[in-house]
Formats: C-alpha cells, sequence, structure tokens
C-alpha cells in the first residue's frame, strides 16, 4: 500500500471515529448554521428564549421546544436555548462559527459566539391558541375569545371552535359535539344553542397547511333554565283551629339544570299570581298582595310531608299560621301552590304549578262528630244517585239524536273543503271522514301519509309535563323521535282531534296542508315539519325544536348591559356585523320561500324566528306550528303593514314591510319599535306617517333598504328575493353598515315586553 492510500485510510478512520460523537437523533433533524446575535437581546429574531438549562444539550433543547409547540429549536454560545415558528432571519453563517460544544454533552455542538445552530423539532402543525377566555356566559350559550398560538408554525387558514358536552340534565340525547369554523382573522365566536344548566368542554384550535393544530380547552356550564311546572301540591289535612294545612308533593323534574330546593306559596282567593312580585308574609302585607311565599326548602323536602302554617321560619320566609276565620280569606279561598327552584352559582330560575279549585285536589279534614260523619256520607250518595242518573239519561239522549246531528251537518255543509280568503293558496292535502262512518273512526290522512314520514307511536317519546306552549288546536310539547336510530329533540303539537268540531277539523287540516307544502323540504331557513303521528284519540304533529329565538339572541348580545368584569366596553354588541347580515339574508331566503308557495306569514318577528346551529335563521310560526307561551300571546300591532290598518288585506308585501321592521328590530338588538307609543296608538300614528327612526349605528345603505319595505304603493315594495339579493351587495362590499363602537351617550334601544305581549287570564 502506497503512502498515499495509508493516509487515506487514516483520515476514514478519524472520519469514523467522530461520528458516534454526534447525537444520532440530532443528526437527522439539524438545519443548519445561522447568524444570530444575543439570542434573549436580539430584536430581529424571531426565536423565545428558554429560561431553564434547556440549552445543556441538543436533545434537551429540542425536547423543551417540541413540548411548546415550537417547529424549530436554535443553541447559542453553548448553553442558550431558544424556540421560534421560523428560522434564519439574519442568514446562514460559516459552519466554523458554529463552534462551542454544549455545557452537558462537549460531544455536541451548541451554536456559537455569533451564530446559532438550529434543528428541526419535528412539530409541524400550529400550537394551541393562547388567552382562551369566555364571557357573556347565558341559558343557551357564551362568548369565547382568544389569541393565535404563539407557535403558528406557518400561515393559519382558520379556527375550529369545538363544544363537548360532559354533562347535562335532560333526558333527550343531545349533540355531544358541535364544532364552528372561522377565518384565521377572527379572534371570538358566539356559541350557541346549548342546553341551559350543562357543562360543555370548549376547544379552539387553529388549522394551517400542515393540517390540525393542538387544541386550546376549558370547561363551561350554560346557565339554569325553567324546571319542569310541578304538579299542584295535595292537601292531606286542613287543621282549622291550628291554622294549618298539611300538604304533600312529588319530587320537582328539571331538564335544564339542578333541582335545589322547592318553594311553598299561600294564595288567597284568586286563581293566578305573579310570580315576580312574590315576598315574605311581611312584605306581601305591606303591599297589599294576596300572596306570600311561606317556605323555603331543600332539595329533598318532598320526602315528607309539609305543614303549612306551622309558626317556624324555613330559608327567609315565615311560615305564619293561618287565618281561617278571616272575613277576606276563610279556609275555602286559602290554595297552596308549589315552586320548583333551580339554581347555579349566580342564578335561579323557579317554575311554579299551576292552580285549581279545591274540588280537584283531595281534602281531609279534621274528624267531625258521627251525627255529622252519617249526614255527611247520606248527602254525598245521594248527590252520587242522582249524577248517575243524569249521565245515564244524557247518554241515551246523544244516542238517539246523533244521527240527526250528523245528517243535518251534511246538508248544512255540503262543499268540498277548501282554501278560503286571498291569504293562502295551497293544495289541500287533507280531507274530512265522512260523517255517517259512526261506528269505525275513518283514517283521516291517508293521503298525507303519502307524503309524510307516519311515524310509528313507539318512535315518539312526549314529555307531558314540559309544555312548550300552546296552539290553535292543541298543546306543543317538548319530546324525541327517533331518527336512524337516534332520538331527536322535537316539538310536538298534540291534537285531540275527535272532539273538535267539523269546522275547526277543515281549518286544522288547512293549516296542516300549509305546512306540508313548504315545510316538508330541506330550505334551511323554514322550521321543519318531521312527520305526524296518529293514535286513536290523538294527532301529533311533529316539528324540529330550538330553544333560542332570534329576539333571545339580540337582547343577550348587549355586551353593555352583561353583569362581569371581562365584558367587553368597547363594543355595545357581541356579535359581528357580518352574523348580523347574515341573519337576515337567511330570513329573507326564506320567506321568498313561503311567498312562492302562495303563503303569507302574518306574524314575522324576531319572537317568530328560531336560531339553530348556532346562527342558523329558521322561520316558525305559520300554518299548525303556531305556538303561544302559555299566558301570554305575542303582540305583532308593531310590525304590521299600514293597508292593513285600513282594509285587513294581508299580502306578500305586507311580509315585506314587516321584513323592514324586523331588519330594524335587529339593528335596535331586540329593541321595541315605538317604544315611546302605547299599542292602541300605534295604527293611527303609522298611518300617519310614523315610521321606525334611523338608527345611529346603521349606515345610509341598510337603513335605505328598510324604507323601501315601508314604501306606500306596494309595487314600490321589493320582494324577498331582492331584499337578499341587496343584502348580498351589503356583506360583500368593505364598508360597516353597523357600527357597535361604543361612543359617548351610548343607550340602547327601550326593549319592554309588556307592548310586545298580550297576557292571557
Amino acid at each position: 500500500m502506497t503512502p498515499r492510500a495509508v493516509c487515506l485510510v487514516l483520515v476514514v478512520i478519524l472520519v469514523c471515529s467522530e461520528i458516534p460523537h454526534t447525537s444520532q437523533e440530532s443528526a437527522d433533524i439539524l438545519v443548519g448554521c445561522f447568524k444570530s446575535g444575543t439570542i434573549a437581546q436580539e430584536a430581529n429574531t424571531s426565536f423565545h428564549p428558554l429560561n431553564s438549562n434547556a440549552g445543556d444539550s441538543v436533545n434537551t433543547c429540542v425536547s423543551a421546544c417540541s413540548t411548546n409547540f415550537y417547529r424549530y429549536a436554535a443553541l447559542h454560545n453553548g448553553l442558550n436555548c431558544s424556540c421560534s415558528s421560523n428560522y434564519g432571519s439574519l442568514g446562514i453563517a460559516e459552519e466554523s462559527q458554529c463552534n462551542k460544544p454544549c455545557r452537558a454533552n462537549t460531544t455536541q455542538i451548541c451554536g456559537g459566539e455569533y451564530a446559532s445552530t438550529v434543528y428541526d423539532t419535528g412539530q409541524k402543525a400550529p400550537g394551541p391558541p393562547t388567552l382562551l377566555e369566555v364571557f357573556n356566559i347565558s341559558q343557551h350559550g357564551f362568548r369565547v375569545s382568544w389569541l393565535p398560538p404563539a407557535a403558528p408554525n406557518g400561515p393559519l387558514h382558520s379556527y375550529t371552535v369545538t363544544a363537548e358536552l360532559l354533562k347535562t340534565y335532560s333526558r333527550l340525547q343531545l349533540s355531544p359535539v358541535m364544532s364552528w369554523t372561522y377565518s384565521a382573522t377572527v379572534n371570538s365566536a358566539d356559541v350557541l344553542d346549548l342546553h341551559p344548566g350543562s357543562e360543555y368542554r370548549v376547544k379552539v384550535q387553529a388549522e394551517s397547511d400542515n393540517g390540525e393544530g393542538v387544541p386550546a380547552q376549558l370547561f363551561v356550564g350554560t346557565h339554569v333554565g325553567d324546571p319542569d311546572i310541578p304538579n299542584e301540591p295535595e292537601i292531606i289535612q286542613k287543621l282549622v283551629s291550628e291554622g294549618q294545612i298539611l300538604i304533600k308533593f312529588t319530587e320537582g323534574m328539571s331538564e335544564n339544570g339542578p333541582v335545589t330546593g322547592y318553594r311553598v306559596v299561600v294564595i288567597c282567593g284568586i286563581a293566578d299570581f305573579e310570580p315576580d312580585l312574590l315576598d315574605s308574609y311581611y312584605n306581601a302585607e305591606k303591599k297589599g298582595l294576596p300572596y306570600y311565599i311561606a317556605a323555603s326548602l331543600g332539595p329533598k323536602a318532598w320526602t315528607q310531608n309539609f305543614t303549612v302554617g306551622d309558626g317556624h321560619r324555613y330559608g327567609d320566609y315565615d311560615n305564619v299560621r293561618l287565618h281561617f276565620d278571616d272575613a277576606r280569606c276563610n279556609e275555602n279561598d286559602i290554595q297552596i301552590a308549589l315552586g320548583v327552584v333551580s339554581s347555579d352559582e349566580n342564578h335561579t330560575c323557579i317554575s311554579y304549578s299551576s292552580l285549581h279549585s279545591e274540588k280537584s285536589v283531595k281534602i281531609i279534614m279534621p274528624e267531625p262528630k258521627e251525627e255529622g260523619l252519617e249526614s255527611g256520607l247520606i248527602a254525598a250518595i245521594v248527590v252520587c244517585s242522582v249524577l248517575l242518573v243524569l249521565v245515564v239519561i244524557a247518554y241515551f239522549a246523544a244516542r238517539h239524536f246523533a244521527p240527526q246531528r250528523q245528517g243535518a251537518s251534511r246538508m248544512e255543509d255540503p262543499q268540498e273543503m277548501c282554501l278560503q280568503g286571498p291569504m293562502i293558496e295551497v293544495e289541500n292535502y287533507g280531507y274530512l271522514a265522512e260523517e255517517d262512518e259512526e261506528e269505525n273512526r275513518t283514517d283521516h290522512y291517508d293521503r298525507l301519509k303519502k307524503i309524510l314520514w307516519d311515524i310509528p307511536r313507539n318512535f315518539l317519546d312526549i314529555q307531558s309535563n314540559n309544555i312548550l306552549g300552546r296552539g290553535e288546536f292543541g298543546t306543543f310539547m317538548k319530546g324525541t323521535v327517533l331518527q336512524n336510530g337516534y332520538p331527536i329533540p322535537t316539538a310536538i303539537h298534540c291534537i285531540e282531534d275527535g272532539m273538535l268540531s267539523a269546522a275547526t277539523k277543515r281549518s286544522m287540516l288547512q293549516e296542516l296542508a300549509l305546512l306540508i307544502n313548504c315545510a316538508t323540504g330541506n330550505h334551511s331557513n323554514i322550521i321543519r315539519l318531521v312527520g305526524t303521528c296518529e293514535s286513536p284519540e290523538m294527532l301529533y304533529v311533529v316539528l324540529e325544536y330550538h330553544p333560542a329565538t332570534l329576539k333571545d339572541i339580540l337582547l343577550e348580545s348587549r355586551t353593555l348591559e352583561r353583569p362581569g368584569y371581562d365584558r367587553d366596553l368597547s363594543s355595545v354588541c357581541s356579535l359581528p356585523q357580518q352574523a348580523f347580515l347574515q341573519i337576515a339574508i337567511g330570513i329573507a331566503q326564506g320567506m321568498a320561500h313561503l311567498a312562492n308557495n302562495k303563503v303569507i306569514h302574518k306574524q314575522l318577528a324576531a319572537c317568530s324566528i328560531l336560531m339553530a346551529d348556532g346562527m342558523v335563521p329558521k322561520i316558525t310560526n305559520f300554518g299548525i306550528a303556531k305556538c303561544n307561551r302559555s299566558q301570554v300571546v305575542s303582540d305583532f300591532t308593531r310590525w304590521t303593514a299600514r293597508e292593513i290598518f285600513r282594509s285587513q288585506h294581508f299580502t306578500v308585501k305586507s311580509d315585506v314591510w314587516a321584513m323592514g321592521c324586523l331588519m330594524w328590530e335587529m339593528a335596535a338588538l331586540g329593541g321595541t319599535l315605538y317604544s315611546n307609543v302605547p299599542t292602541a296608538e300605534v295604527a293611527a300614528r303609522v298611518m300617519r306617517g310614523l315610521r321606525p327612526p334611523h338608527l345611529s349605528h346603521v349606515s345610509d345603505e341598510l337603513y335605505q333598504l328598510m324604507l323601501q319595505c315601508w314604501q306606500l304603493d306596494l309595487d314600490e315594495r321589493p320582494d324577498f328575493s331582492e331584499i337578499s339579493a341587496s343584502l348580498c351587495e351589503l356583506i360583500n362590499n368593505s364598508e360597516t353598515h353597523l357600527d357597535w363602537n361604543v361612543v359617548p351617550g351610548f343607550q340602547y334601544e327601550q326593549y319592554l315586553s309588556e307592548l310586545e305581549t298580550i297576557r292571557q287570564r
């Protein structure tokens, strides 16, 4: 072997002998040597120094940066470790400048005095967003905000917000996970359509070309909602001489939070009371109220009987002795109501039982003398005998006269069932039974079954104690329907159609046909008719269910009226302009769908819009879907078009007028139209030219669109397709049409519920 060959062999041996001195893990991830100043002081470097011993070796620095979700790790001057999402801001350095051995491992190079050795940690996806916070918590949602990740590891495309259900009191199977995606420029979002009294895990994660990032998360509980309306307490015994009533009541239920207690309310001589005015006995006496709270009890109080009037104090309330000898309120005038309480840390909701006369409850009086007992029994037997005779007579009379009445009905109403009036033109899918088939109840809905899903009765779970409201033909109850093996929340219109008169049944079928024509499709902005279910006694009309209305969302968005130190005092509204315009576009498109089906809504307002999947509007309150809350009926006078006050003739252009009012209501964040005008004067003032004012934070273009909806000439009003197109133009230009910035002297438009509703007794 020549000397030259020997030298080459020696060089190869020396090089190979150096290989074990370099970490095998770091050899594959070395990026290179780059210029740098002192890492902690160099302002124009993008590396973030770690205040630890991470710079002792390559492995510890790379591991520390990877743990903090950074893609790159830089070692400087043999002892400093820094992390970054990019590198090389000062340019490439000579390899000879990276000459400092690491402090804990002298076989590894940890940069130099004026250069840094940069390694790739393998962490390519974005790190977690920072400063994740939640505020404006309500029953149905909250607002979440965040800042971009400290380690974006490249340009971000979007953020995904996820709400994962962890705990709920609902008996329904709610959606386990809900998610929303926003652009990378968005740093806050409203998480809506959640269930009251439930706990959620909220996650926010960024996404880039390198995939979905690490989520930031926190836990949020929505505020409790109203418990189920309890049953009326049962009166066990009246102790007249002691001024006491012994009652028992069943366990309260709530799908909207825990049952944390009960209230016992004493009412004298009235069939109703105002829950907001309830107070202790002595305060009620001062105010002249004929009802008061007698006791506040714990969550286990239902397990034993309770004595009203025992003279003890329960919670903050005195359970004073009852005055049966009071001329204003004797023993027969006193009624007892039960309130079920659901509370969280800051909110309390209470539902009270309805009141009935004492004839409907069991009353056991103190044991009287034997003579009185015997006389009472004799009187009771006589009364029952008389009633039995009357029932028998009435039964045979009904059997005798029923055929004649049926024949008369057919003679009096021989025409086909058809839709009357100019307001609605839809095909009638229902028909009435032949009225001479008395023994066998005819299936009224054969033709409907060909169009609708005929839901098997065992697929339907009706929560009879959870009443949502009242419709024209029956009660709306909350429930579920099995679809593809999963229970779906629904609102169920329970119609006892066998008890309806022929005319009412005809009207009901017309309303149902209207809903079939418009709500069985897949239009995303119309409440969906799921199907119908028929039992021998009842017709169930099943609709999709969403708890929050647009009115609720608008009022909840008022940031300055929200309690809490973390509220945003720089904006009057928690929702962005784009969300408002998108909602308005969805409503206009839904109304265009109704108009194309020749349906006139007549009740278009924020309270008639349900909000689904966060911010998707669903038009309801038309056809058989009309529903009013118990004891409260919405008054739509303030949304009514001028021509209706003159002729009472509704057209599609009357709904366009209401759409202009709805857009103003949205811009006013739920404020009441003409809040300074009594309802009785609205019609005359509107006919004389009264219109909703131009709000200072609304652009001229948006208000001009409202004014077009209020044109006197119906032909000059836009149709709903034109309104939708105009709103799309507004959302696509760069101008601000709803300026939510706080200005000196700003005040929200008043919301006065008493001007928008009619209380029913």
